[in-house]
């Protein structure tokens, strides 16, 4: 197994995403690791050693934005439920009148991640098998999403409550709330699963004395198992030194650029007018294989980094990748409401002294525009927004205490 997988990431190496071939090599690994010791747990380890790569970026590129859609889709229900007058449309909701956006950090992308990693952590120590721990994993799915209505449900009660005037003076608890919603419904899923794993290691357990045929096969399946092990200790390490020397003979990287009409960038953004700066060297480096342009703006206080798009691309990253990339720490703030009715994804980010408030959108020629990444790119796949678009992000700089 472990042979296999080594060969098909070297023979992939060129041919498949990074985070593919990631995943063969961490396979690779866990039989090595099953190999040299049986008795731990196959399915929880797997799952740990899938956890352990970096799968945040990707879960909010693919899921970010169905799971915000669900989302919705689910508070408009429940509110309705609970006689709350609720419309929604894509991720907006109209509550009484007002317009509640459930934004990317809402998505519950981060608690799906740490519900996996709880269960994987589970599944080693109830030592579930493959199909146990599948079953869970499509529960714990159901459970957060579940608990990710009921908490955006509650949240938005809490504001229409701190909203009255008998208790205005709710509104300066709102971050608390917030925390404290989400630990409640996180640490109830969290106990919901281990008694699920429980129940399961439980019925596990309860085993009778194998049949004839049934050692047989054991006793196959041990043999094998022997076998397997003289093959990874003679050819693991020469197939590992092989996978290792395949990045040097890459193809060379087209610095060609793509085809198509030359973009036309804007003048003024945001009332403001703007004039060309050099971009960054690792920005020029990026720029050769996007399918697009990239250029980088200033208005004498602000910086504008503006992105010009031709056709849909995982290419496309969110700036807070960008900004944890650089070492920043980030903080998401609710989506930001131009006069004009312009929508803008919001985060701070700060680094020892330094503070920016991070505004950042995506638009066609139509003028229908995203505030985050994973929205643009299901609408312009399903064919709901045409290219070219802009994406665009204004860095402003913040005192502290602003």
């Amino acid at each position: 197994m472990g042979i296999g997988l080594i060969v098909a990431y070297i023979f992939s190496y060129h041919m498949v995403p990074d985070l593919v071939r990631a995943l063969f090599f961490i396979f690779a690994i866990c039989s090595l690791i099953l190999v040299r010791f049986p008795n731990i747990p196959k399915a929880g380890l797997s799952g740990l050693l899938v956890l352990s790569l970096p799968l945040l970026p990707s879960f909010n590129f693919f899921l970010g934005y169905p799971l915000r859609v669900l989302v919705t889709t689910g508070t408009c229900a429940m509110l309705r439920s609970l006689g709350v007058h609720a419309d929604g449309d894509g991720v907006m909701l109209l509550v009484n009148g007002e317009p509640t956006a459930i934004d990317a950090p809402c998505s519950g992308v981060n608690m799906l991640w740490a519900e996996l990693y709880v269960i994987s952590l589970l599944g080693c120590f109830y030592k579930l098998n493959v199909r146990q721990l599948g079953l869970i994993a499509f529960s714990g799915f159901g459970m957060v999403l579940f608990a990710n209505i009921l908490r955006a449900s509650s949240l938005i009660l809490f504001d229409q409550v701190a909203l009255t005037a008998q208790f205005s003076g709710l509104s300066k608890q709102e971050p608390i709330f917030h925390v404290a919603a989400g630990l409640l419904v996180f640490t109830t899923v969290c106990a919901a699963t281990l008694v699920l794993c429980m129940k399961l290691s439980f019925k596990r357990n309860e085993s009778v004395a194998l049949p004839s045929s049934a050692k047989r096969d054991a006793s196959l399946q041990q043999t094998f198992s022997v076998l397997s092990a003289k093959a990874m200790r003679y050819a693991f390490v020469p197939l590992c030194i092989v996978a290792t020397v395949i990045p040097l003979f890459a193809p060379a990287t087209s610095s060609r650029v793509p085809s198509g009409a030359s973009p036309v960038w804007p003048s003024q953004i945001n009332g403001r007018e703007i004039f060309a700066v050099d971009s960054l060297a690792a920005e020029n480096e990026f720029a050769r294989d996007f399918p697009g342009a990239m250029k980088r703006f200033t208005d004498g206080t602000n910086s504008y980094f503006t992105r010009y798009i031709r056709r849909e691309t995982r290419q496309l990253h969110p700036s807070s990748d960008c900004f944890r990339g650089l070492g920043f720490s980030i903080q998401p703030k609710p989506i930001s409401v131009e006069p004009d009715g312009t929508k803008w994804g919001t985060f701070e980010a700060s680094k020892s002294e330094t503070h920016y408030r991070i505004l950042e959108r995506i638009y066609d020629g139509s003028g229908l525009s995203c505030t985050d990444v994973s929205e643009w790119y299901w609408l312009a796949l399903t064919g709901k927004t045409k290219g070219p678009w802009f994406a665009v992000t204004i860095a402003q700089p913040i005192a502290i205490g602003d």
